[in-house]
């Protein structure tokens, strides 16, 4: 009889054994919100569009995808916005706001994360007209609910920048000389590198020969609007002394061929030049 049970029970060890343990949940399960971890996860909307379509996804930790239905609600977190202020930025420097509520709409139901998957994503629609190029607008978003396993409690809210920009809109080179009017000789081509930021759908900004730093925007930045004939209208963007400008744009090879005048004391200058892409923009 001791024999008969002492077999047995190796049979049955063996059996247990032979389970594979891939096949068998590993961690916590856990629901959480993708980038969180990060804090800050950042999404491009184009001016040039009524609105624009972007996505979070809400994932499950653990070895093994769901074993079953999942529904998830998300809701908005604005003290996350506060703390991420607090934490990332001095109080001299731009803080983060919450995108207005008019310029997205997101589904407040929810989404399923089905049985089998890993992730699912949440859409949200933007409405990028009206958006300032130098704000920063963030989309604060929590867990709010959970219909099985449990959301993640550390790191849970996820900021989902938003950044306006256009088909116009990167990084060139810029070539130009400048003149002293009436009569100057025009100086040695300079060569720089000119970051052109979004305005709206039709306009680019730059700053004039100064480093580019939130600072020089107001007295030296200048916009360049694309007229419907391609031909360019130039204005100051602040208080930069823009007398005058204009130019062309050429769509096939996305440059812009500029001039345009400006005072400085009691002189008054022309420059001429041309914007040509970076080759990775």
């Amino acid at each position: 009889m001791k024999t008969y049970i002492i077999a047995t029970l190796a049979i049955l060890l063996a059996a247990c054994n032979d389970e594979n343990p891939i096949d068998v949940e590993q961690y916590y399960k856990q629901l959480y919100i993708v980038g969180a971890d990060a804090s800050m996860i950042t999404r491009e909307v184009s001016y040039d569009s009524l609105s624009a379509s972007i996505f979070v996804s809400v994932a499950i930790g653990g070895s093994l995808p769901a074993d079953d239905d999942v529904t998830i609600t998300l809701a908005e977190e604005p003290e996350g916005i506060a703390t991420y202020n607090r934490k990332n930025l001095s109080v001299n420097q731009t803080q983060y706001q919450p995108l207005p509520t008019a310029a997205y709409a997101r589904e407040p139901a929810g989404a399923i994360l089905k049985r089998g998957d890993v992730y699912v994503k949440f859409p949200i629609t933007v409405y990028p007209t009206g958006l300032h190029c130098d704000s920063l607008y963030a989309i604060p978003l929590k867990i709010a609910s959970v219909s099985r396993y449990v959301a993640r409690a550390a790191d849970s809210v996820l900021l989902v920048r938003v950044i306006p920009v256009n088909a116009l809109a990167g990084v060139y080179f810029s070539l130009s000389t400048r003149q002293l009017l009436p009569d100057g000789a025009p100086s040695s081509a300079v060569g720089l590198s000119r970051t052109l930021s979004a305005v709206d759908a039709t306009a680019v900004r730059f700053i004039h020969e100064v480093a580019e730093v939130p600072e020089n925007i107001s007295p030296s930045a200048i916009t360049i609007r694309v007229n419907p004939d391609n031909t360019l209208a130039l204005a100051p963007w602040d208080a930069f002394p823009l007398t005058g400008g204009g130019g062309a744009y050429d769509p096939l090879a996305t440059t812009f061929t500029y001039w345009y005048t400006y005072t400085s004391g009691a002189a008054t200058y022309r420059v001429e030049g041309q914007f040509v892409p970076n080759a990775s923009r």
